[in-house]
């Protein structure tokens, strides 16, 4: 906080030498930010300066003391005033006492220490009543969670809305469905994503924009878990549909504006309900905004979704089509032809469904793929595991994405990988099987290329060089790969201690073993065994 500023009132020049010389002004947050000879002079510089404190003498020629303060009350109740008296003055000290000025301090008697103890006693009047206001303020915009209001949606008992609410026939009112995206970790670094801080992020956020409009805008808003946030949000009701539309579209800006201010790394999607006024109507306009929420899988994320958007036109591809597709892409798989299959997958999803189809059927699309996955591995004797990480294909992951472009991302991926384990089957020669078989059978000791060469009796250089070249990886990173996958199927389907994992896999300590886990993986075994437990 900076220097208070004290003007100084009184006709005789020493007394005003003697009053600024007594203390060290600065170092008690004070400065002297001007003199003044009588109360006319004071008045004149009082509203020049706007000092903070005004000190001054009763007995002035022209306008004394008294009058300068009646004079300054009359535009101005809060100023701050300490007068200086004599004994014999000591009646008219007691009128300015009732004028409310702060205190009174005896000429003759005023003491280094009596005048330091008033000004920090103004001061940190002063600054209680600062933080008073601020808090008041707060307090008047706080946002608390209607816990009721969240309860009657996940249990779907809208026709108690009524209760909790109560609609302003003046305004109108929009739903916002506001959802994290990437909740469930998707494409963002352990390091960077708490979810807790996150949502209290997103709550503050919601906080500022009430402060920033005086209470106007969000009426009620709760959590209602997954990453998703319900606030009801409300305008004037007087402005046009157009302008109700813009103002609402304002509001989802300022609040992602507010929002990555406080969050460099993570975005938010915004679904944004067609406006009502009734509360006859909360249930269809909430459903109306949930779905909305939905055409983020096909738009993308970090938008608003708005009611009156041009959104894609809703289309279906037929069996017949979407069965044609398929038997493109076996045939595609069958062949090893990676361009072909990321082409096909490419027009099943970015294609035919970026038309946004109805989204039961773009679940269906989903499993006739998992189902062509589980045939594939079945037919060629691939285990699930070394794809999926378990023994089954969890489809289910799926939901957890936010876009369409993930979905076709994740089973180009897994389908890639598929193909390179096929083609690894039928195309490694003894040695490069003998070596893959010595890993797998050593992997609870450190492995190094000398230790397999002298083991399969072949020149180290050589055998690095033919690694290389039928797998298509170096022969450490193929063995830093299996004892990944090692240590992240006995995180999860064990209770084994970390260090416990590292030593089964031949790190000398736990340390080392974490540390090549997250540097491999992105995340550390903690927080992995924590989401797939889940």
């Amino acid at each position: 906080m900076s220097n208070y500023k004290v003007l100084v009132v009184d006709d005789e020049k020493p007394a005003r030498e003697l009053l600024i010389g007594l203390i060290d002004w600065e170092a008690f947050g004070f400065e002297i930010c001007g003199e003044a000879k009588n109360g006319k002079q004071a008045f004149e510089k009082y509203e020049e300066m706007h000092p903070d404190v005004i000190i001054t003498d009763i007995q002035m020629p022209l306008l004394d003391g008294l009058g300068l303060i009646r004079k300054i009350r009359e535009k101005d109740e809060v100023q701050k005033f300490i007068i200086l008296s004599c004994y014999e003055e000591f009646a008219f000290a007691r009128e300015a006492v009732k004028m409310h000025v702060e205190d009174y301090l005896i000429k003759d008697l005023m003491k280094k220490e009596d005048l330091v103890q008033l000004l920090l006693s103004i001061r940190k009047k002063e600054v209680k009543n600062v933080e008073d206001k601020q808090q008041k303020i707060k307090n008047q915009f706080f946002l608390k969670s209607n816990s009721e209001i969240k309860e009657m949606i996940l249990n779907n008992e809208m026709y108690r809305i009524g209760d909790q609410l109560t609609l302003d026939a003046l305004s109108i009112y929009s739903i916002f469905i506001i959802s994290i995206d990437d909740y469930y970790l998707r494409n963002i670094p352990s390091s960077g994503y708490n979810k807790e801080s996150i949502k209290d992020c997103l709550l503050r956020t919601l906080e500022y924009i009430n402060q920033d409009n005086e209470g106007t805008v969000v009426n009620e808003f709760t959590y209602l878990g997954f990453g998703k946030f319900f606030v009801l949000v409300k305008t004037k009701k007087e402005i046009s549909e157009h302008d109700v539309s813009q103002k609402f579209s304002a509001t989802a800006n300022q609040i992602r504006y507010r929002f990555n201010e406080k969050d460099h790394e993570h975005t938010i999607s915004i679904a944004i309900g067609r406006p009502f006024n009734s509360i006859q109507v909360f249930e269809e306009a909430y459903n109306q905004a949930q779905m909305l929420l939905n055409y983020r899988l096909f738009i993308g994320k970090d938008k608003n979704i708005i009611y009156s958007s041009n959104l894609p036109n809703t289309t279906r591809m037929s069996e017949a089509s979407l069965t044609h597709k398929m038997k493109m892409l076996i045939e595609a798989i069958n062949n090893h032809d990676l361009i072909k299959m990321k082409l096909e997958i490419g027009e099943i999803y970015k294609s035919n469904v970026k038309g946004f189809m109805q989204y039961n059927f773009l679940k269906g699309v989903n499993e006739q793929l998992g189902y062509l996955i589980t045939d594939f591995c079945n037919c060629n004797g691939i285990n699930h595991r070394d794809v999926f990480e378990d023994h089954y294909i969890p489809i289910q992951l799926l939901n957890e994405y936010d876009t369409v472009e993930e979905m076709a991302e994740w089973f180009t991926e897994k389908i890639e990988n598929i193909i390179q384990i096929d083609k690894n089957k039928k195309k490694y020669s003894r040695h490069i099987s003998d070596a893959i078989l010595f890993i797998e059978e050593n992997d609870s000791m450190p492995i190094s290329l000398n230790e397999i060469s002298e083991a399969l009796n072949i020149h180290k250089v050589y055998l690095s060089r033919i690694f290389k070249e039928e797998t298509g990886i170096t022969l450490s990173k193929f063995i830093l790969n299996h004892k990944m996958r090692k240590a992240k199927e006995l995180i999860v389907s064990t209770n084994m201690k970390f260090y416990e994992i590292g030593e089964r896999l031949g790190y000398s300590n736990a340390q080392h073993f974490v540390v090549a886990f997250k540097k491999n993986e992105g995340i550390t075994p903690k927080k992995y065994r924590d989401t797939h437990k889940k």
